[in-house]
């Protein structure tokens, strides 16, 4: 399909996106059943796709042209600043941009580092007997302890 200037009119109102494929179809001058069906041709969704990328490379390399300023200015703003919430904020975003945000959430499907130990049944109850023989004794004291001061 070779792409005229109708076709670039669609393009160019699709990747502005701020108008309903209806309404394009209606200014171009073609039904929408026609829009859809460039929509769906190959050249067309490649010449779409490269001026998405345009736009896009457009705006990062204008946004990677001012960063430093940006950078510049806003730890500014945290140097001149009497608000201590906003010198705060800065801070905050600076070391999560440089760290990454801390998380509190706990990723329990997450594969662990150490080998998990099966655990029989038996051998729990076994384990437990023990602990509670261990404590027999101290509990007898207690019990002779309080039936002689009574």
């Amino acid at each position: 399909m070779i792409i005229d200037q109708k076709k670039q009119d669609a393009i160019n109102m699709l990747v502005q996106g701020t108008m309903k494929r209806t309404d394009i179809a209606s200014k171009l001058e073609i039904s929408r059943t026609t829009l859809y069906d460039w929509m769906n041709n190959a050249d067309f969704i490649a010449a779409l796709d490269k001026a998405q990328r345009q736009i896009k490379d457009f705006g990062e390399r204008n946004i990677a042209a001012k960063l430093n300023t940006a950078i510049d200015e806003y730890w500014e703003l945290r140097n001149t600043t009497t608000n201590e919430a906003v010198k705060n904020d800065i801070y905050r975003y600076f070391i999560d941009r440089s760290l990454g945000k801390p998380t509190s959430k706990l990723d329990v499907n997450a594969e662990s580092n150490f080998p998990r130990k099966t655990i029989d049944a038996d051998e729990l109850q076994k384990e437990l007997d023990e602990f509670d023989t261990i404590d027999e004794p101290k509990n007898k004291d207690k019990e002779k302890a309080s039936s002689q001061s009574e």
